[in-house]
């Protein structure tokens, strides 16, 4: 063996050793930068640690952040808890300063309170909400056809899928709709339904609210609320936007009605009613009279 090749092999060794050396390197590298996302958060969240065995929306099992949540999480772990606590009156304060509120009956009389206001919000991804809204829009099409059914041709009572006695005993439904046709042949004109998670990948309904579902104004004002309180969370996320929400109501409303300019009121029972606030908010913002019973006449039995 000459001496070159002695050299070559040498040099061949050395070259490998250096390689490893640099691939050991890189990976630890990446390993860094990795667990500088992957690893538990060290601020406002870091004392906090999920219930073995059950369902975290925030956390995985490890303490790790779930997906959706980590860059909300990050950007929350950067306050004190004496930060989180300010942020908390501060919410406080902007609710009570545009009268968030709602009535709490204690005693027969009602007790006005500022909204229940949680500062971390509920994340719902862009890939799960594509299938929630598919799943929603379906159920709701469903319980359309359902309405029409009951009080038309009751199919499905008579084929005996549903006992007729369930639906004919229930409070809610009506006799007297039978065979009558509501405007624009629609009977949800808006709905409330309440969801679940029950883990990773299942959304449950928990309730389905069509008659007078409420709850959309306090929604509208969170998001406001929200946007003064954290305005980074809003600038470094892509948000789905819900400001168009009372216009597109209103346009729902205004599709249903026959006239060329029709003229749309939000009916309250009063101040004091529970939802008062929301009926006043949904007025204002949808540029409608805020009217009560007592308001309407029905003259030439057209309501006026």
């Amino acid at each position: 063996m000459t001496l070159m090749s002695i050299f070559l092999m040498d040099f061949a060794c050395k070259m490998r050793q250096i390689w490893a050396f640099l691939e050991k390197k890189h990976e630890q590298l990446r390993n860094k930068d990795k667990n500088s996302v992957d690893n538990p958060l060290t601020g406002l969240f870091k004392d906090y640690k999920p219930l073995p065995g059950r369902y975290d929306e925030m956390f995985l099992g490890d303490g790790q952040p779930q997906p959706a949540f980590r860059k909300l999480l990050e950007l929350l772990d950067q306050n004190t808890l004496e930060d989180f606590q300010h942020y908390r009156r501060l919410a406080d304060n902007i609710f009570r300063n545009n009268g968030t509120t709602f009535l709490v009956y204690k005693h027969e009389r009602g007790t006005e309170e500022i909204f229940s206001f949680d500062l971390i919000p509920r994340i719902i991804g862009a890939r799960d909400w594509q299938l929630l809204e598919k799943g929603l829009l379906q159920r709701i099409q469903a319980l359309e056809l359902f309405l029409h059914d009951i009080y038309g041709e009751q199919k499905i009572l008579n084929d005996k899928i549903i006992p007729r006695e369930l639906v004919e005993s229930s409070a809610g439904y009506n006799i007297n709709m039978r065979h009558i046709t509501p405007p624009g042949g629609v009977y949800i004109n808006i709905s409330g339904i309440d969801l679940i998670k029950t883990n990773e990948a299942e959304y449950c309904v928990l309730e389905d609210n069509l008659r007078t579902p409420s709850g959309v104004s306090y929604v509208l004002e969170n998001r406001l609320t929200m946007k003064r309180v954290f305005p980074s969370i809003f600038q470094e996320s892509h948000i789905r936007t819900i400001k168009e929400y009372p216009l597109r109501f209103k346009d729902a409303l205004t599709s249903l009605s026959e006239e060329d300019n029709p003229l749309v009121v939000i009916l309250t029972p009063g101040v004091n009613n529970a939802a008062f606030f929301e009926h006043s908010y949904l007025a204002r913002k949808m540029g409608c009279y805020l009217v009560q019973g007592s308001d309407l006449l029905c003259p030439s039995g057209k309501l006026a």
